[in-house]
């Protein structure tokens, strides 16, 4: 029996998190009492607030009165005093990772994991299966285009859920079916090595329940490499030629949208056209294509549904455009993230110049890569290295986003400066020229500079 049988009121602790905000709309929809706090605002409180959800700023154990299960975040400390008085008055506490699986356990669930392109994928293989009329449930870890949030609620019995490997949060479910994009190192804080980073894919991989799908991504070595679970039928796709769905001949960027041939096993052949840019784009595209083959969804549904996509906010998002300068916003927080992002602003805008503005997330992460950030932003013509952006994490002395920055320098980056928080906005308006392509960059606050840029520009 699952959590969500015995429980009807539930209270989210960090509602207006991507991942909570998302539950929070879908148990809504299905009738569950809900409420939640949070210690700031934002779209998705903003949004849950007009549906009817009771949210409250802060926290309090008055705030529990109506809840008989708690909903927590990763990051909450065990000492929270709604955590505390939840267990105190013998009400169950869970983490988010353990009700999606909850919610999963009800359905046909598919599950897409990977270092990158997640949110995107899971928004492909949304669109698909809504495409091919099997009227899924969708949760992203962002608000999807064109839904005004970040879940689409179904009533199809199929469920497309981000998994999130941060603090072996995937390690929770046990899809029907499964996406891994690729697997880079990240969140080694969790993992403390890439070994123990690879192993727990492999553990993911093997969650996939007997007579599932377990859709791999093979233009990635870790990926390539991944033990197939015996149970369960295998589809590759990539760029490389030996995947079983691949993009056949050259991939066609023109500026926010991207063309290229769908190949299918059997050597059928199919155009398709994407709302979305960058090679990337592609290779998350290829994994819905194959996902969506290996369920038995129609071409054409297919092409319509990753045509119907217009992305997710945050990943690589036009903030303002006039006749001289371009300002776009993305999520990239990875040195891989943030190579992909430039190579596809290079690629889709050739002859304006590019100007990176990147804020380091985490200290630990600022550690484990600042060579390799530097590395990524020298291919930027002018670099804005910030300070970091602390998230759930403690200072570490020595660690700053001056590391960052003298690693672009290092790497050949010639035009770098560091810039303290409050003087962002200020310093890069100050740069810009015509025909200048601006990108925001980091996984923190850092888009309120390019909304800042965006609003200067439209004042002239």
């Amino acid at each position: 029996m699952s959590v969500l049988d015995t429980h009807r009121g539930v209270h989210f602790l960090g509602i207006g998190g991507a991942g909570m905000s998302a539950l929070a709309e879908l148990l809504l929809a299905r009738d569950y009492a809900v409420s939640g706090c949070d210690l700031k605002g934002g779209p998705g409180i903003d949004r849950l607030a007009a549906l009817g959800v009771e949210t409250f700023n802060g926290h309090a154990a008055a705030h529990l009165a109506a809840a008989d299960l708690l909903v927590v975040t990763s990051a909450v400390a065990a000492g929270n005093l709604e955590v505390a008085a939840a267990r105190q008055r013998g009400q169950t506490v869970i983490r988010r990772a353990e009700l999606l699986g909850a919610v999963m356990e009800g359905a046909r669930g598919i599950a897409v994991a990977g270092t990158h392109g997640k949110s995107t994928t899971t928004a492909m293989v949304g669109a698909v299966l809504e495409a091919a009329g099997w009227d899924p449930t969708v949760l992203v870890g962002g608000r999807i285009r064109g839904e005004g949030g970040n879940v689409r609620v179904g009533g199809g019995g199929w469920l497309v859920a981000e998994a999130d490997e941060f603090d072996r949060s995937f390690l929770a479910l046990s899809p029907d079916h499964a996406v891994i994009n690729n697997i880079e190192a990240d969140h080694l804080d969790t993992y403390g090595s890439v070994d123990d980073l690879r192993a727990a894919f492999r553990r993911f991989a093997a969650q996939v329940r007997e007579g599932g799908t377990l859709v791999l991504g093979i233009d990635d070595p870790a990926v390539r490499e991944l033990e197939r679970p015996s149970p369960c039928r295998t589809v590759t796709f990539g760029l490389a030629e030996d995947a079983d769905v691949r993009a056949a001949g050259d991939v066609e960027s023109r500026g926010l949208e991207t063309r290229f041939t769908l190949r299918l096993p059997g050597g059928r052949e199919e155009p398709i056209g994407l709302g979305v840019p960058g090679l990337h784009n592609v290779q998350n595209a290829l994994g819905a294509a194959a996902l969506g083959w290996s369920l038995g969804v129609g071409v054409e549904a297919i092409r319509a549904g990753l045509g119907a996509v217009q992305g997710v906010e945050r990943r690589f998002e036009v903030v303002y455009e006039d006749e001289e300068v371009f300002i776009v916003d993305d999520y990239a927080h990875h040195p891989t993230e943030i190579t992909a992002t430039l190579s596809c602003a290079r690629a889709g805008w050739p002859k304006r110049r590019l100007v990176a503005v990147f804020q380091p997330h985490l200290y630990s992460r600022t550690r484990d890569f600042a060579a390799e950030f530097g590395a990524a932003l020298a291919a930027a013509d002018v670099v804005f290295v910030t300070d970091i952006y602390a998230a759930r994490e403690a200072p570490i002395p020595g660690i700053t986003g001056r590391l960052v920055s003298e690693a672009a320098r290092t790497a050949g980056g010639g035009d770098v400066t560091f810039v303290a928080d409050g003087t962002v906005a200020r310093a890069v308006a100050a740069r810009i020229e015509p025909g200048d392509l601006v990108l925001t960059m980091g996984a923190g606050d850092i888009d309120s500079v390019a909304r800042r840029l965006a609003a200067e520009r439209g004042e002239r």
